[in-house]
């Protein structure tokens, strides 16, 4: 159901922001199931008084928030950001690797409780999230409104300036450069 809201609010409000929308409250929702665990813990293993709602809540948050952003919205942006010429390839690469990562993690998942308990297994997984916050905060454009046409020339405007940046700053052309203007 947060799949269709997603397919239905993305043109409006944008990837960039349902990704970070959802990163967010995941890192809320994985933060509070961490501080649930931790008063649990400190309570003698009892549930603390008047909390009950809050594993139901931090879960329902969790899956809602994944279902509007970080779930669709990858793939959709995934397809608009890999150039043509690598988008099959690139794109069954990066399905692989995401579901593979979920493997990781279902595995993992029971090791880490009994290893550093349930509290610190939660706020590790929110860190993620917060990591990946940060990540699209910095690293992914926006692309509401624009066509694929558009956002490949932006990136190739970037590669080149990239080039053109490491051209300028590579110490063996400037090197050449000098000796040349000795001549």
């Amino acid at each position: 159901m947060a799949g269709i809201v997603a397919v239905l609010i993305v043109e409006k409000t944008g990837r960039r922001f349902l990704l970070m929308l959802s990163e967010g409250a995941m890192v809320l929702a994985l933060s509070s199931f961490g501080l649930y665990f931790y008063l649990k813990s400190q309570n003698g293993g009892t549930q603390p008084a008047g909390m009950d709602w809050l594993p139901l809540l931090s879960l329902t948050t969790y899956v809602v928030s994944y279902s509007v952003g970080l779930g669709p919205v990858g793939y959709l942006i995934m397809g608009e950001l890999l150039p043509l010429r690598i988008k099959g390839f690139a794109g069954s690469a990066l399905t692989s690797i995401k579901w593979l990562m979920s493997f990781v993690v279902t595995m993992l998942f029971q090791l880490i409780i009994e290893s550093w308990g349930d509290a610190v297994c939660y706020w590790l997984f929110a860190s993620f999230c917060l990591t990946g916050f940060v990540a699209i905060l910095f690293l992914v454009p926006e692309t509401k409104g624009k066509s694929l046409v558009e956002i490949q020339q932006i990136f190739n405007l970037q590669e080149e300036s990239c080039i053109l940046q490491a051209k300028e700053s590579s110490p063996l052309e400037n090197k050449s450069r000098n000796s040349y203007q000795s001549i």
